[in-house]
């Protein structure tokens, strides 16, 4: 089996090198439902999240929710899908960070995040979207 995934895949043969390690955990593909609560719509929270996504290099979509909650769907690997859970816990900053930074994005405010993993670390899967975007908002 793969010393990194322990799963009997094929192909998926034990890295020999500290290279071939590298290249394999970069084919180990995490995927995370993510949850934002306060006033995360109007305040340019999805068009931050997409620039902060991109620059992470992940993939995946930001939604407006009709309960007033911001889903995020990020997929990558799982270190850098983590570093986005942490950004999303800020406020106007956050949107400071990348660049926006206005009337709007001075009220942001989050009071919560969740974070539901669909998958961690899976060999061999392929990414569903090919890069982030502002999904707008989910329909019911």
């Amino acid at each position: 089996p793969c010393s990194r995934c322990r799963l009997y895949l094929s192909p998926c043969p034990q890295p020999a090198s500290s290279v071939a390690v590298a290249q394999h955990m970069t084919s180990l593909l995490s995927r995370a439902h993510i949850y934002v609560h306060g006033k995360v719509q109007g305040v340019y929270y999805r068009d931050s999240t997409k620039i902060k996504g991109q620059r992470l290099g992940l993939t995946g979509i930001a939604y407006n929710l009709a309960d007033k909650r911001v889903e995020i769907i990020a997929e990558g690997s799982k270190s850098k899908i983590e570093e986005l859970i942490a950004w999303c816990w800020k406020g106007p900053e956050g949107a400071g960070e990348v660049g926006i930074s206005n009337k709007l994005s001075q009220k942001r405010r989050v009071t919560n995040v969740e974070v539901m993993w669909e998958y961690e670390e899976q060999p061999h899967r392929k990414a569903e979207f090919s890069s982030f975007v502002n999904g707008g908002s989910k329909a019911s």
